[in-house]
């Protein structure tokens, strides 16, 4: 009989050692867990910065492309009025012509 309480003092013994060690295991793996998702978290953090960046940069892009598109479109409009101008003078200097004839 003492021999069997003593074989169930055991068994009991042992099955809290292996519950102590199957918590020391899941809080290892939750460990492990918590720190690859904080790897993750920073690793998404970077490509959300790296896909930020890249928009600004993109958008500035587009910008300098507007404001040289806009200075292109003043120049031609310059460029027309001068035309114009030149056109117009020609014509004038026509009908003086005509007008002395």
């Amino acid at each position: 009989n003492a021999d069997k309480s003593e074989f169930k003092a055991d068994k009991k013994e042992a099955k809290q050692d292996a519950k102590k060690a199957n918590k020391k295991a899941d809080k290892s793996a939750f460990k492990a867990n918590k720190s690859e998702v904080k790897a993750d978290k920073k690793e998404a953090k970077q490509e959300a910065k790296k896909a930020d960046k890249k928009d600004k940069a993109d958008k500035s892009d587009l910008k300098a492309d507007k404001k040289a598109a806009k200075a292109d479109k003043k120049e031609a409009k310059q460029e027309a009025k001068k035309a114009d101008k030149k056109d117009n003078d020609g014509n004038d200097d026509n009908s003086a012509d005509k007008d002395a004839k």
